[in-house]
């Protein structure tokens, strides 16, 4: 008796999945068993596997899905084509989905919600026929784009022919054409595919929430190492139009050094960055809010929480004066730049005077409630 609840499967992809993981492993297999792996393949296999996945994360993903920035047309070619490689749909449909899951996270309409389990968010959902979603607001924007269109009409030319037939061609110049086929094409692939997966799995289920707890997003540098920096979910899905996952300066993104890398040609322009203080303010108030989840802080006689509200607006104000400092400074020193009169030049050193000094208030201030918080966080009794 057949199981009417039984989700429908899409069968286009659940073969093609199914051949990619059965076969395509027995396939690596055998060529390395007669043919070993040569320093060629490798270094070709690097470089696909880097083209296309930072084709989805810097260009499906930051670019087409959440315009954090504006690229040259000659950019975004490149990134449909070897977006195209990574075989994760055209631009058109993973960005339509991908928007549907910011917009409903967690939620019934979530395309890959986690609230269904690790395989459904990393792979099931794929291979499940799709519901009927009926959200055409999330495609008005990239139906204009006349180069998404192209690369939606012959998607699975592109991508067989950037995928597999390219990288085969490429090893076949030094007679490896067969293992081009096989290493830089199909095991690159898995790989591809398994890294942004992780992204709607992994990267909703293990690490810290900085910045928010109303989704499960996740912030872990570990998986930053294999997702191009996209570890960084829990800041993404706040400040999910910022062209950086990572905004620290050792955060592992390479996303965002690929977009930062081609402003300077003229090729991405108008990157966006969440304002510094929005930030700011959002790590404090997290942080806030976990305080007020512990449990042995409800004995305290004391009024914590009206304490915590008078730091949190001190550092603010702190942290304000400083940043309003640095603006001022730079407008100084680019009008001492230019006139280069004495006026000028001592405005601009008062002014780098009275930053550094409001820093330190600012770090001073910082320090004091780090360690207070942390104290509060830990204490099982205060």
């Amino acid at each position: 008796m057949s199981n009417s609840t039984s989700p429908k499967l899409n069968w286009g992809n659940t073969i093609f999945l199914t051949i990619l993981h059965i076969i395509g492993p027995f396939l690596i297999g055998i060529y390395l068993y007669h043919f070993g792996l040569s320093f060629s393949l490798v270094t070709l296999g690097l470089i696909f596997y880097f083209l296309t996945g930072l084709s989805i994360t810097a260009g499906y993903h930051r670019l087409f899905a959440h315009k954090s920035y504006v690229a040259h047309p000659a950019l975004e070619y490149f990134y449909l084509i070897f977006g195209a490689a990574a075989y994760q749909n055209s631009a058109l449909n993973w960005c339509f989905d991908h928007r549907i899951h910011h917009r409903y996270v967690d939620q019934e309409d979530d395309p890959y919600t986690i609230k269904k389990g690790f395989w459904y968010a990393h792979i099931g959902w794929i291979i499940e026929a799709s519901k009927e979603k009926n959200f055409p607001q999330y495609k008005r924007d990239l139906v204009r784009n006349p180069r998404v269109v192209w690369q939606d009409k012959y998607y699975l030319l592109i991508s067989t022919l950037s995928s597999l037939v390219l990288p085969a061609l490429i090893a076949g110049i030094w007679g490896e054409f067969l293992g081009g086929f096989i290493i830089a094409g199909v095991a690159r692939l898995i790989i591809v595919h398994h890294a942004t997966f992780f992204i709607n799995s992994l990267c909703h289920m293990w690490g810290k929430q900085t910045y928010t707890d109303t989704n499960t997003a996740k912030d872990n540098f570990i998986l930053a190492l294999f997702t191009y920096g996209e570890g960084f979910h829990n800041f993404h899905h706040l400040f999910h139009n910022d062209y950086r996952n990572g905004i620290r300066w050792f955060h592992f993104d390479p996303t965002k050094w690929l977009i930062k890398f081609t402003s300077y040609f003229g090729l991405a322009q108008k990157l966006y960055k969440t304002p510094s203080r929005k930030i700011f303010l959002a790590k404090l108030e997290m942080r806030k809010k976990k305080i007020a989840q512990k449990e042995s802080l409800s004995k305290l006689k004391s009024n914590w929480s009206d304490y915590i509200d008078s730091v949190i607006e001190k550092l603010d104000s702190t942290y304000g004066e400083w940043f309003d400092l640095k603006e001022q400074y730079k407008v100084a020193y680019s009008e001492f730049k230019k006139s280069k009169t004495k006026l000028a030049k001592a405005n601009m050193q008062k002014l780098k005077i009275e930053a550094n000094e409001a820093k330190l208030r600012y770090k001073h201030t910082y320090r004091y409630w780090r360690s207070y918080s942390r104290l509060l966080l830990r204490s099982q009794c205060v």
